[in-house]
């Protein structure tokens, strides 16, 4: 605090969290003591100025800049996050947004792993010497890669209940018009060519099955896909709904021009 004469002083703050880099402090000066009008004349600026970790410009809307680890692009505004536990290195992936905040998908990661009440979750960004927590209040944007940490967790594990919920959204589009035109287009190809059909039905099966699995935290993968089929018939010996829905989407993994529309197979 500074006295510059009998009618006033100016009050200068500056704010660092922890992990931040002075670069990434603010800086707020007041003057105080002078006419109403400019009473509350202040200033407040970044160190970091316009660089892409502005948090501040980014939790207010941002700009074209306002993100550094990939760029989701998709014209719907949908983007696939990937979100790391730094300790566990367990993934977790979710459909969101670009509107989300950190404080919601903070919270939607809490739900889609099934965390205890009282869990703590923190989504980090890097700055030089370190990592620091994003606001709650800022919009994820076009971020597709977060790491965090807080309570322990290695990954989604689905339980009976879930795993029907899924694959109850897996056989709608298995058994849609459209999906089941497109089967039959890549199973007629078979014949010429095997190796060639049997791509095109993994690439059928990612784009319109693995593309649910977001939305379940898991990876949308044919690997993922695959390994979602084994844990729900594991699960399903006493469940013969979850039975009857697994045996549909499993039905397409052949290139068997007789197979139906997935009502069977194994």
């Amino acid at each position: 605090y500074s006295v510059p004469g009998v009618a006033g002083g100016n009050l200068r703050v500056r704010v660092r969290g922890e992990g931040l880099s002075q670069e990434g402090s603010f800086h707020f000066m007041c003057r105080l003591g002078t006419p109403s009008s400019d009473a509350m004349a202040a200033s407040v600026y970044s160190g970091g100025g316009s660089s892409p970790s502005n948090r501040t410009s980014a939790s207010a809307g941002g700009g074209p800049n306002a993100s550094t680890n990939g760029v989701g692009g998709s014209g719907d505004d949908k983007n696939v996050v990937t979100i790391r536990h730094m300790q566990t290195e367990g993934k977790v992936w979710l459909r969101v947004t670009k509107s989300f905040t950190m404080g919601e998908i903070k919270q939607k990661l809490i739900t889609v792993l099934g965390l205890p009440r009282g869990s703590t979750v923190r989504l980090l960004q890097q700055i030089s010497g370190g990592f620091t927590p994003y606001p709650d209040r800022q919009m994820l944007l076009g971020l597709t890669k977060l790491n965090a940490a807080g309570t322990t967790w290695h990954g989604v594990e689905l339980d009976a209940s879930r795993s029907t919920a899924l694959f109850r959204r897996l056989a709608a589009v298995v058994e849609s018009d459209d999906f089941q035109a497109e089967l039959a287009q890549v199973r007629k190809f078979a014949s010429q060519s095997p190796v060639a059909a049997w791509k095109a039905l993994e690439a059928l099966a990612v784009r319109r099955l693995a593309a649910l699995l977001p939305d379940f935290g898991c990876e949308p993968s044919g690997d993922a896909l695959r390994q979602r089929v084994g844990d729900a018939r594991a699960q399903s010996a006493q469940r013969p709904d979850l039975a009857e829905l697994v045996a549909k989407v499993e039905a397409i993994f052949t290139l068997d021009e007789a197979s139906g529309s997935g009502g069977g197979g194994g």
